[in-house]
């Protein structure tokens, strides 16, 4: 079986789409090749991100031979990213648009802020081509051609790691304040309400679901005990706490960002010097940036991704740290009202803190999972025995156990574990559940764009059936080596009947980043066999 690393650099078949004739219509939005005669061969496509992955996109590696005017070839490298399922019924849940918007309008016109005050800062990879119709393509810059590699997820970031994103995300948040000054408004995708009420019914599944197996987890842990009854309380109308907290107006009066929204360990990629110190960092997709309150971005990292004795002992630094870019910034583009109070990010913290605890069962426990074959958005949904197992391995895991050890006495002492009861009046009653197809996940050709040839398109593979699913989840369980265990609880998920020593896992200490680029979710000392799962 390849390993991890070599599933991910292993060619892959070109789909006919993706094709010379593609890749020229690329080099010729370029203003310095306008009226050359182009010519682009594809030498090589290869796999992005290992199987499971990503849910709703396939991504290639593509290396082009080019030449311009019979000159010496060249050889450039793009990442492809595009939509797996076409049907009419995904595209209503696609969040392809949001991305295009923000690497379309924003994110250039928000680099363009600081080279008028001359500083070059680069929040992303370079959109060098989109496609919206029949079909939806984001053709990017390989972020690989210019050092960047991540960080190890399993392990979290160290303080430098930290101060040097906070300062980024900080400058990131000043910059798309002067947009909104000079623009009035983003875009209709950028600026949308989050959640919409239509949601309700598919949040409250995810809560019913996932958030029993977390609550059991704590009930089994000696020392996680005493938070029981204040962890219980935020899966009551948990929905309605979200709404209030992320959607809202670009009218407000509050001091307001885009948030990109999805800041974890793996949506951010670092350079470093010849010392191993990282010296830039630059963040990727941005598929669920809004605008809202900094204090979103601000929370989501620093509970998913910065080592949680750093959160415990260096909050306040690094709370401090971000606030201090961010004012510097607004102030050198040129604002034009009085830039927020340290106490005033504080409050907004305290005020939001109900996003905070969604982002502990949330987005920390997927963090910290193994890669499984388990992890899929489905599962996030189901109360199946797939989904049970993925569950198991999320909560049952020594990572996230030594985490909630050191996060929720430091919750407490902050009143973020505190969450004011929901008025009746602001309760959203129920309604049906929209459904939300499944996105394929095989690696074959995927049909997404004409070509010059009109080649008919090929529909994806169906997904398999319950019945080889189950199958699947007992020939996996068969071969299950023997794993640490968590209260009865193997780290795979599996129960156990007799009672073994706990095995933590302890931090990695290799050090060295393994190569990746823009769209690479694996990570450094994980599973070779294994399948990494996305935040959702």
């Amino acid at each position: 079986m390849l390993s991890a690393q070599e599933q991910i650099n292993k060619e892959v078949p070109c789909p006919d789409w993706l094709n010379g004739d593609f890749f020229i219509d690329i080099y010729n939005k370029d203003p310095r090749n306008e009226g050359k005669k182009i010519t682009a061969t594809v030498k090589k496509c290869s796999a992005v991100v290992d199987v499971g992955d990503n849910y709703t996109s396939t991504m290639y590696r593509v290396n082009v031979e080019a030449t311009f005017d019979g000159g010496e070839a060249q050889s450039d490298n793009f990442i492809v990213k595009a939509m797996i399922h076409m049907t009419e019924a995904f595209k209503d849940f696609s969040v392809f648009p949001i991305e295009i918007e923000a690497y379309e309008q924003a994110l250039p016109a928000m680099e363009g802020f600081w080279r008028e005050i001359g500083q070059e800062v680069e929040f992303g990879p370079k959109c060098l081509h989109t496609i919206s119709e029949p079909n939806e393509i984001i053709v990017l810059s390989d972020l690989r051609d210019k050092g960047f590699v991540m960080a190890n997820r399993f392990e979290g970031l160290d303080m430098q790691h930290s101060k040097l994103l906070l300062a980024q995300l900080a400058r990131f948040h000043a910059s798309s304040v002067i947009y909104k000054q000079r623009n009035e408004k983003f875009g209709p995708r950028l600026g949308r309400e989050v959640f919409d009420r239509k949601m309700k019914k598919v949040f409250d599944s995810f809560f019913a679901t996932n958030f029993t197996t977390f609550l059991t987890f704590i009930e089994s842990v000696e020392s996680l005990k005493p938070y029981y009854d204040k962890c219980e309380k935020w899966r009551h109308n948990m929905f309605e706490r979200i709404i209030k907290t992320s959607n809202v107006s670009q009218d407000t009066s509050e001091f307001c960002v885009l948030n990109h929204s999805d800041m974890w360990i793996n949506n951010h990629m670092y350079k470093y010097d010849e010392n191993g110190s990282p010296t830039d960092v630059i963040f990727i997709d941005f598929q669920m940036s809004h605008w809202g309150r900094p204090s979103i971005d601000l929370m989501y990292f620093m509970f998913s991704s910065v080592r949680p004795e750093i959160v415990v002992q260096e909050y306040d630094t690094l709370i401090a740290h971000y606030h201090s870019i961010l004012v510097d910034s607004l102030i050198k583009l040129g604002y034009e009202k009085t830039p927020p109070l340290l106490k005033d990010i504080h409050i907004q913290i305290l005020q939001n803190s109900a996003y905070g605890a969604l982002c502990l069962p949330g987005i920390t426990a997927v963090v910290l999972m193994d890669k499984n074959e388990d992890a899929k958005m489905e599962n996030f949904f189901s109360d199946g025995d797939a989904a049970e197992k993925m569950r198991q391995k999320m909560f049952f895991n020594p990572r996230f156990e030594n985490k909630l050890k050191l996060f929720l006495p430091f919750f407490e002492k902050r009143g973020l574990l505190e969450v004011e009861d929901v008025p009746e009046s602001e309760i959203i009653p129920d309604e049906p559940a929209p459904v939300i197809p499944t996105p394929a996940t095989d690696d074959s050709e995927v049909p997404l764009a004409p070509n010059d040839n009109n080649v008919e398109a090929k529909l994806p593979p169906e997904e398999p059936s319950r019945e080889s699913l189950a199958e699947a989840v007992k020939e996996d369980e068969q071969s299950i080596q023997v794993t640490p265990v968590v209260n009865g609880v193997k780290e795979n998920g599996v129960k156990e009947n007799g009672v073994e020593e706990v095995q933590k896992d302890a931090p990695s200490s290799n050090n060295e980043v393994k190569e990746n680029n823009a769209f690479n979710k694996e990570t450094n000392n994980q599973s070779s066999d294994d399948i990494e799962v996305t935040a959702l």
